[in-house]
């Protein structure tokens, strides 16, 4: 028969504490850790979705005029406010109309360039085109525009 003994009783409290001590201190560490993890897969997922909508305009560009690709974009969906968005080209004459511009809430996050060969990206109304949300069809079309090649961004049917 076990003997009851009255310090594991006076003890058990205070082992209590401690173990609630240790789970408060550790908790932002790995609730931080956490964060940080989902940040770095927003990042990383924006900068392979903005490398498969450069190879599609590659594709359509290198195609010739009348040529369209279609690219299917999956941004995920943070737990925190900072979410995930694509800017695609610009106005036809400024310069990001040659860039990808990837953003995590209010920061740029990286910026990639069409430039070998350079091509000239805008939307259908002839301005940026913003992708945002868990998932989007781009459709990419090549099109002779002032006797220049340029590539439409739309968005596609699904």
């Amino acid at each position: 028969m076990k003997r009851l003994d009255i310090r594991g009783l006076e003890g058990l409290p205070l082992r209590l504490l401690i173990v609630l001590l240790l789970i408060s201190i550790s908790s932002p560490v790995v609730i931080e850790s956490l964060q940080y993890h989902e940040h770095t897969v927003i990042v990383e997922v924006l900068r392979m979705m903005g490398e498969r909508v450069r190879s599609a305009v590659l594709s359509a560009y290198v195609a010739g005029p009348g040529n369209i690709r279609s690219v299917e974009v999956t941004i995920p969906i943070s737990s925190r406010d900072a979410q995930g968005w694509m800017e695609i080209g610009g106005p036809k004459e400024s310069i990001e109309s040659f860039s990808i511009r990837c953003w995590v809430g209010d920061h740029l996050i990286g910026t990639l360039y069409v430039s070998d060969p350079p091509v000239r990206m805008t939307s259908q109304s002839g301005s940026v085109m913003t992708v945002h949300g868990p998932g989007s069809h781009l459709e990419v079309s090549c099109v002779a525009l002032d006797g220049e090649m340029i590539v439409l961004i739309g968005v596609g049917r699904n």
